[in-house]
Formats: C-alpha cells, sequence, structure tokens
C-alpha cells in the first residue's frame, strides 16, 4: 500500500495516454517523444518517491527501435517486438510467442501429471493446484487471448482429465 501511496502522484503526473501500476510494475503508453519525457519525469522525481529506478529492467515495446534516438533514455531500455509483449506475465498478441509460451507450459504439466502418478492421491493433487506448472498455466490460460489457439486442442484437455482421473481411480 506504502508503495501506491508513492507512485499515484507521480501516475497522475505523467503526460501518457495509458499508466497502469500494478504492485512494482508501471505500464505506459504513448509515443516516443511523450514516453521520452515521462521517463525523465520518473527518473527526476525517484527521490521524492522513494524509488530507486533499475533501467536495465525497462522495455520499450516498438515495431521501429530505429525511432529511438541515440541519445535519448529510452535507447538504454530492452527492445521488445510487439509480438512479443506482455502485460504482467501474461502474453498480449496471439502469434508465435503466445504458442511458445503456452506450448512451454503444457509440457512442464504433461511432465509433472508423469511424476505425480508416482504419489498418494492427495499429495499429488496439492501439488498439482498449488505449484508445479499448473497455477501458470492457468494464470496463462485466463489472461491471454488463447481462443482458436492450436497448442491448447481438445486433445490436451482430454489427456489432462484422464490424467487427473487416473489420480482420482487410485485413490489415497
Amino acid at each position: 500500500m506504502e508503495f501506491c501511496e508513492a507512485i499515484h502522484p507521480l501516475l497522475t503526473d505523467l503526460y501518457s495516454e495509458v499508466k497502469i501500476g500494478f504492485m512494482d510494475d508501471v505500464t505506459v503508453a504513448a509515443d516516443i517523444q511523450t514516453l521520452n519525457t515521462d521517463v525523465n519525469t520518473t527518473i527526476s522525481r525517484s527521490a521524492d518517491t522513494g524509488l530507486s529506478l533499475n533501467i536495465s529492467k525497462y522495455e520499450i515495446i516498438t515495431d521501429d527501435p530505429s525511432a529511438i534516438s541515440d541519445t535519448s533514455v529510452l535507447s538504454h531500455f530492452m527492445k521488445v517486438c510487439k509480438q512479443d509483449m506482455t502485460l504482467l506475465g501474461a502474453r498480449v498478441l496471439k502469434g508465435p510467442s503466445q504458442d511458445a509460451a503456452l506450448q512451454h507450459k503444457i509440457e512442464q504439466f504433461e511432465k509433472a501429471l508423469q511424476r505425480l502418478s508416482l504419489l498418494h492421491f492427495h499429495d499429488a493433487m496439492v501439488l498439482l493446484k498449488n505449484s508445479l506448472s499448473m497455477p501458470k498455466l492457468l494464470y496463462l490460460l485466463r489472461t491471454a487471448d488463447c481462443t482458436d489457439n492450436t497448442v491448447y486442442t481438445s486433445d490436451h484437455q482430454q489427456h489432462y482429465e484422464i490424467g487427473i482421473g487416473f489420480h482420482a481411480e487410485r485413490g489415497p
């Protein structure tokens, strides 16, 4: 809550069209000139807010990185293409990047299901629900637009139901 109180006045003073603050992540969206102004404002007011900024973690999402001047503070940011854009860990756009993230989580889940068959049912369900890859897979499916995605098919859904059902049939 203290972080929100410190960052809110700063966010309201920025000129970007979109300003999203969540925990210690801030997302702003605007043209390059406005972003440059807002980042400089953020840096100059860091002492007032009590924030220490780590520019090496900043990302700029653009289709044309050459539009960023070498003298701009934005030139020190990691360049991310639009297709690889994420917001709070969720892929924003459909495409190969989203497919790869989804495929990675599905592979982790399938590997976990194989190993869970070696445990008692209750232990396996607790691990499945609270750790391994399940929470991250569910987060990805809930936050990213995965409709009509070719990676996550009904075959996968049936596989998961069979895997979980296997544990239910075994019992404790």
